[in-house]
């Protein structure tokens, strides 16, 4: 007799029972291997999974979500905990979730609040990136195997002892039912893989633990329990590394872990080489790559990660390629800016600056340009460019004083874009003139995530130099507006029954979907992904209309004709096709990929065979 929530899952996805149980070991699977991972997020790792494994059956999104929402009351190897259980801890600070959290089991079991739950997911989308490992077969981490490592490092704890009784034999320890050893195994391997990567994070615990019970090592020492557990967690998905152990991503070699030390030995560490400039000759056989890796170097020996004695870790290493100027500043999540003024009052003080005629309209049209190339853009960085442009074009002479009135004057009037001053997005800075920031008003993005694209936008390393026209006038004008009305007319049509006129709903429908998608290609956002779907569902619905090959296909070429032809935002008024032309634009965020990369490569030389 079949369960009676199978039966009512079954139901509402219309999945067959071999499709349920299959689902239930994908949900198994992820939760050990990612530990907490919104399900919109798994959906898409499924789908690329499924791509290369013929035995993944086709599943759509909504089965996925409706899916999840019994399926935890008839397998205990996982939680789905409901997004509204955390969208009350989302105020001003993000988007609603729209989909609920896989947790794996361990964290429930903790008796973590739910508020403690929501923290260890953002940290955990912190410390990875959200760069989440895709393996072949999810269902292979459902019941991950006892590894060599595992056994030793439980059998030496059994030998232990709290108030005269092994760990395997003493019960409750703390609030817990499972035995010491149960306990102790879990929680050293939860605190690994929170962290990103961190061992010493489980060897604190492991102390903290063996001080607050008095533990008696009897013929072991603190140091070789260290040792043995560490081994036993290298080889473990660790959560803060998106799934990757830290034996593949940042190079811990476990055979290198000996008592005599907590962690890595530089001296015998096999991968020293990598932060050995003399070297790197050795290994790295491209000289562009060399110079890369070298130049990277450097700047870790000059930054706070090198020890005084001039010692640094791999991981100090990888660290310093994943961090940017963003990670140190203090910005804003709501900005106080001035109240708009009349256009009669604007005259007026435009006049009494002495800005009129010409100049007036030169600079008008020279600011809207600038933010409709480049997005976000610094008063300083705008002068620079019209001194290049000046004299081949005929510009009117505007000395710096006159650009600094002129924006302190315009950020007052009504026009389709903003002038900050330093303190307004930056806590800890202070204003100067020429670091005035215009800001395009079609960056600002929704509730929630109002300035996420103007701080993307200008920390943006992805090219070195900004792109500069024969001509800045000549983007006074908004840029691919007939192509984005294309895009529009065509989704508004979408959500029409054929025959029938265009509908109010439609069109707000259309609309909604076509801003977020310039939004979140002009800043690089993805989290909008479920909104653009939910909202295509409806329009679509909405038309008495399903997905096909030839919706598809029509959409894809337009948003391609769309985003084929935008000098982007991000990539500092280049186009996407121009960077594949000229290689030597990539900016920092290109070149720190590219040393990852090698990174990974030199570690596991069967990943740079593949």
């Amino acid at each position: 007799m079949k369960d009676p929530i199978i039966t009512k899952i079954q139901r509402e996805t219309g999945a067959s029972y071999e499709q349920l149980a299959f689902l239930m070991e994908v949900f198994a699977g992820a939760a050990n291997l990612y530990g907490i991972i919104r399900i919109d997020d798994l959906y898409g790792i499924y789908q690329d999974i499924e791509r290369q494994n013929f035995d993944y059956p086709g599943i759509s999104l909504e089965q996925f979500a409706k899916f999840s929402n019994n399926v935890d009351s008839v397998d205990n190897r996982f939680v789905v905990i409901d997004q509204r259980v955390f969208n009350k801890f989302i105020t001003n600070s993000g988007q609603k979730l729209e989909f609920p959290l896989l947790v794996n089991k361990e964290i429930v079991e903790e008796e973590f609040k739910s508020k403690d739950i929501w923290h260890m997911y953002r940290d955990i989308c912190e410390f990875s990136h959200k760069f989440y490992l895709t393996p072949p077969d999810l269902r292979d981490f459902a019941d991950p195997e006892v590894s060599a490592e595992d056994r030793a490092f439980r059998n030496c704890l059994s030998k232990l002892k709290i108030d005269g009784l092994t760990l395997n034999k003493i019960g409750g320890l703390i609030t817990d039912d499972r035995s010491g050893l149960q306990y102790i195994t879990a929680r050293v391997t939860l605190m690994y893989q929170l962290s990103p990567g961190n061992l010493d994070a489980a060897s604190s615990e492991l102390r903290q633990i063996a001080n607050f019970f008095e533990m008696d090592f009897g013929k072991y020492t603190f140091d070789q329990v260290d040792a043995l557990m560490k081994k036993s967690l290298c080889d473990k998905p660790c959560w803060g590394l998106g799934g990757y152990t830290c034996v593949e991503l940042l190079g811990i070699n476990k055979d290198d872990i000996v008592v005599d030390d907590h962690g890595l030995d530089e001296e015998d560490d096999p991968l020293a080489f990598i932060l050995d400039a003399e070297r790197l000759p050795d290994y790295v056989k491209d000289e562009e790559d060399r110079k890369l890796v070298v130049k990277y170097l450097k700047r870790l020996k000059r930054s706070k990660a090198a020890n005084s004695d001039g010692c640094y870790s791999l991981s100090d290493f990888v660290q310093m390629l994943n961090s940017s100027p963003a990670d140190q500043e203090k910005t804003v999540s709501r900005v106080a800016y001035p109240k708009r003024l009349l256009d009669k009052t604007m005259k007026k003080r435009y006049g009494d600056a002495g800005f009129e005629g010409e100049k007036l309209d030169f600079l008008h049209q020279l600011f809207q340009a600038a933010i409709n190339l480049y997005g976000v853009i610094t008063l300083q960085k705008l002068i620079e460019i019209y001194k290049k442009l000046q004299v081949k074009n005929n510009y009117p002479e505007v000395s710096d004083q006159e650009f600094a009135k002129f924006a302190e004057l315009v950020r007052r009037e009504q026009v389709p874009y903003y002038v900050f001053e330093q303190h307004e997005l930056f806590r800890s800075r202070e204003n100067a003139d020429f670091a005035r920031i215009l800001v395009n008003e079609d960056v600002l993005g929704p509730a929630g995530h109002l300035l996420d694209g103007v701080y993307n936008i200008y920390w943006s390393e992805y090219v070195k130099e900004y792109w500069i026209p024969d001509d800045l006038l000549a983007f006074t004008s908004p840029q691919l507006a007939k192509e984005k009305q294309n895009l529009l007319a065509y989704l508004t049509k979408l959500g029409c029954p054929n025959g029938e006129k265009v509908s109010p709903e439609s069109k707000r429908l259309a609309q909604k979907i076509v801003d977020y998608l310039v939004w979140s290609g002009n800043v690089m956002h993805d989290d909008f992904e479920p909104v653009v779907e939910k909202n295509f569902s409806q329009l679509l619905d909405n038309g008495k209309r399903e997905v096909n090959d030839k919706i598809k296909k029509q959409l894809a070429q337009r948003i391609h004709n769309y985003e084929s032809n935008r000098h982007a935002y991000m990539l500092k008024g280049w186009k996407d096709s121009d960077l594949q032309e000229h290689p030597e634009l990539d900016g920092e965020t290109i070149e720190k990929y590219r040393v990852m990369t090698l990174i990974a490569d030199l570690i596991n030389p069967d990943r740079a065979a593949d």
